[in-house]
């Protein structure tokens, strides 16, 4: 984390920060960031990724590609939803993220035509 950084979170105090696949190199260095920018804050912080699977799959990299929902919907079986969603929370957890940004309904099935 650099010093700018740090003073930002130690000054500002936010509610959360999020990371993006410019932020993230390898295992070891996100849970290390995350883990810093929590100590410079005083409160609990929501520490953030949008990790979906498919193309919004900022781990890819790191730990392995995991599918789309539209990938998994094609198996239009609910044990697969719930082991990708329970897959991609235990990815996200055990680099120290709290919170993803992941999707809960997809909205090409309500409206196909968009």
């Amino acid at each position: 984390m650099s010093q700018r950084l740090r003073v930002m979170l130690e000054t500002f105090q936010p509610g959360g920060i999020i990371l993006f696949k410019r932020n993230l190199e390898d295992a070891e260095q996100i849970h290390a960031l995350l883990s810093e920018a929590q100590k410079a804050s005083a409160k609990p912080m929501f520490l953030c990724v949008d990790m979906e699977g498919g193309t919004v799959d900022r781990l890819r990299e790191v730990i392995a590609p995991v599918p789309s929902v539209a990938q998994v919907a094609t198996a239009a079986s609910k044990k697969l939803f719930r082991k990708h969603g329970r897959l991609l929370g235990e990815e996200v957890r055990t680099l120290g993220f709290n919170t993803d940004f992941a999707p809960v309904l997809d909205l090409r099935k309500f409206f196909p035509n968009r």
